[in-house]
């Protein structure tokens, strides 16, 4: 079975995130839905720290996996996408974020899943 699990962003979050592993059940993985929050860029000095945001992303939610998933539990990230600054839709410099992204996010050990949109 896999456990579904929304991402830590507020209380009822939160909430759900406390309750979801005290169901009963001989659960193997935890879904996450991981969306990055992209900001603008516009000027060619801001790409460096831009593409540095996708690293600190997964090494959030590395962080949040080990806090909050029981350690028995696989991972697989069911959804991974993109939101904000809509001037980067479509743009090489997003579809360069999301590579980052899915290529960096099984190097969290339980990871075994991870499908972009």
């Amino acid at each position: 079975g896999v456990a579904a699990r929304a991402q830590k962003d507020d209380a009822r979050s939160a909430k759900w995130n406390s309750e979801v592993f005290q169901v009963s059940g001989d659960w193997d993985a935890a879904t996450l839905h991981i969306y990055a929050g992209l900001p603008s860029v516009s000027q060619v000095g801001q790409v460096g720290d831009f593409l540095a945001g996708a690293f600190r992303h997964v090494v959030s939610n590395a962080q949040n996996a080990k806090d909050e998933i029981p350690e028995r539990l696989r991972l697989w990230v069911t959804e991974l996408g993109t939101y904000g600054a809509p001037e980067l839709d479509f743009t090489f410099l997003q579809a360069l974020y999301k590579v980052i992204l899915a290529a960096l996010l099984p190097t969290i050990g339980r990871v075994d899943v991870v499908l972009p949109y």
